[in-house]
């Protein structure tokens, strides 16, 4: 009898295995399928999501190769335009999610993402994004309406993100999750905070739609200054282990971790303990990170060709396609062919030249973090 059950219970745990397996691939793919915006910025800008919301650039964006996940798009005093032949009907939930790295913190109220007002305006529209104290909170602006048709709007301010020194050294994930009553801020996959709608606006129809353009990176005084990657809009609450499904998506595409320290002569590569020819140093006038480039280029699987009779000694650095020429006691350098300015002068130290570490990693095509609270950067490519 015992074996007459057997043989129906091994398949029946297979079965249950197997199933178990297509629903966690299922949730993992639902980040992009479910979502009605879907941008990458991989060099062109195009919405896969499957539907005819089409982007549109204005002022000054570019595509650059220092992503989070391969290329991102840089907004420097620009803005995206999202247009569809339809409005989008906003309910009573949505999500907005991307990866962004602030680069200038001295814009006035800049707006990460909008619909707007049925007049053009960006900035009373019904769903509005925006940062604040020099993008270290998020606040978001709704406008609903009940079922006779009076408006009501609700503002609802984010905890601290994060402190004004830290935001300019980091790649981090947001998400503004809106469930009905409920929204709440993650931020790397962790809850930052969430609020309730007071009473009385509870029991609204739907959020107020009156416009079919959405935008991201507008401004009422200037627009936004960050670099963003993986942007999605849905139609819906997403759950927290949806959240997390995206931001560790993003971090699996990297296979390697390089962690140096200020002082230390030791890196971890990969979890691995490894001695560097010289201690990491501060430059004293900028206070960067100078690393030995011979160390970092050789890891991340670059090429170095050196040429000491070119002024006082010239890096010719090749990774792919990226090359790059970076000459001792020179601000100035070379990038694919283009001039850039260094933001430390390269050194010898102990006849091992040392860079700044964020220009040559960046330029390289690896993600660049700084942890204030442990003193070290991050360094995945």
């Amino acid at each position: 009898m015992k074996s007459k059950y057997l043989k129906w219970i091994i398949p029946v745990i297979i079965i249950a295995l197997v199933a178990v397996a297509v629903t966690v691939f299922a949730l993992n793919q639902r980040d992009v399928s479910g979502a009605v915006l879907s941008l990458e910025y991989n060099g062109e800008l195009t919405n896969s999501a499957g539907n005819d919301y089409h982007p549109v650039t204005y002022g000054d964006l570019a595509f650059t190769n220092n992503g989070m996940i391969d290329k991102a798009l840089e907004f420097r005093n620009g803005r995206i335009d999202i247009t569809g032949s339809e409005g989008l009907k906003l309910g009573k939930a949505f999500t907005f999610a991307t990866w962004i790295k602030v680069t200038d913190t001295l814009s006035v109220d800049p707006i990460l993402f909008c619909r707007e007002a049925s007049n053009g305006d960006k900035v009373t529209g019904p769903l509005n994004i925006h940062f604040s104290d020099g993008y270290t909170f998020l606040r978001t602006d709704i406008t609903f309406v009940d079922k006779k048709g009076n408006y009501s709007s609700y503002s609802f301010a984010s905890d601290k993100l994060w402190s004004a020194e830290t935001v300019t050294s980091m790649w981090h994930h947001i998400a503004v999750v809106f469930d009905g009553d409920v929204l709440s801020y993650y931020v790397d996959s962790h809850l930052s905070g969430s609020e309730r709608l007071p009473e009385g606006l509870k029991g609204y129809d739907t959020i107020a739609n009156n416009s079919k353009i959405f935008s991201i990176g507008a401004g009422q005084f200037d627009d936004m200054y960050a670099i963003l990657d993986e942007t999605r809009f849905y139609m819906s609450a997403v759950s927290p282990e949806e959240i997390a499904s995206l931001y560790n998506a993003a971090k699996k595409e990297y296979k390697n971790t390089l962690v140096l320290k200020p002082g230390s002569d030791e890196a971890i590569y990969n979890g691995k303990k490894e001695k560097l020819p010289v201690a990491i140093t501060r430059d004293k006038e900028t206070e960067r990170l100078m690393v030995p480039l011979r160390y970092v280029t050789d890891r991340m699987g670059g090429t170095i060709n050196w040429d000491g009779s070119d002024g006082y000694g010239r890096a010719d650095i090749i990774l792919g396609e990226n090359q790059i020429s970076i000459w001792l006691m020179d601000t100035n350098a070379l990038s694919n062919h283009k001039y850039c300015k260094l933001d430390a002068y390269p050194q010898e130290i102990n006849d091992t030249m040392c860079v700044p570490i964020r220009f040559v990693a960046e330029e390289l095509g690896a993600s660049v973090n700084w942890n204030e609270e442990k003193e070290e950067v991050t360094i995945l490519f």
